[in-house]
């Protein structure tokens, strides 16, 4: 062998130790990424906001309040939201997780529906819940109840419609 090559014995013994080295690696990398630690994706500041599928609505139409929540479920949720004029009733969840750069981002929209039996200008107040013991809240939304024509209320896409053919 060539002065200051390693013998072979030694660079096999070497290469073993270094596969070796390697499945531990990877077994503790799988392992603290199933435990949640050290490799966690980050969660970040829990929030909550309010949207509605329509500011204009008429009178017996319905529409749709979205609360999201980022970061967290709040802690309670009204079944039934009190709002001057509106009827706010809850309608379902959707649920959504994403992982970007590792950083977790867990999203929860809580839907309600909500009608007015008058016109005028109303407002959905501001909404108040506890996410990871934090105290959040929305923004009030102020909706606009008006009295449709007939014409208006025939373009109503909130309303089932029938209809019935007679061919004589």
């Amino acid at each position: 062998a060539p002065p200051g090559a390693i013998p072979r014995r030694k660079l096999q013994e070497l290469v073993k130790y270094l596969v070796m080295f390697v499945r531990l690696l990877i077994l503790l990398t799988l392992l603290a990424g199933f435990s949640g630690f050290p490799l966690r994706a980050q969660q970040g500041a829990p929030s909550l906001s309010a949207d509605v599928s329509n500011t204009e609505i008429g009178v017996g139409e319905t529409a749709t309040l979205i609360l999201k929540s980022l970061n967290g479920d709040p802690d309670e949720l009204p079944d039934r939201i009190d709002a001057e004029g509106l009827f706010i009733d809850a309608a379902g969840r959707q649920l959504s997780t994403q992982i970007v750069n590792g950083e977790r981002t867990t999203m929860s929209l809580y839907l309600y529906r909500f009608r007015a039996e008058e016109a005028g200008t109303f407002v959905i107040p501001s909404i108040t819940a506890r996410i990871r013991g934090i105290e959040v809240s929305t923004a009030p939304i102020e909706v606009t109840v008006v009295e449709r024509s007939s014409a208006d209320q025939d373009l109503d896409a909130t309303r089932p419609y029938y209809a019935r053919l007679n061919l004589d």
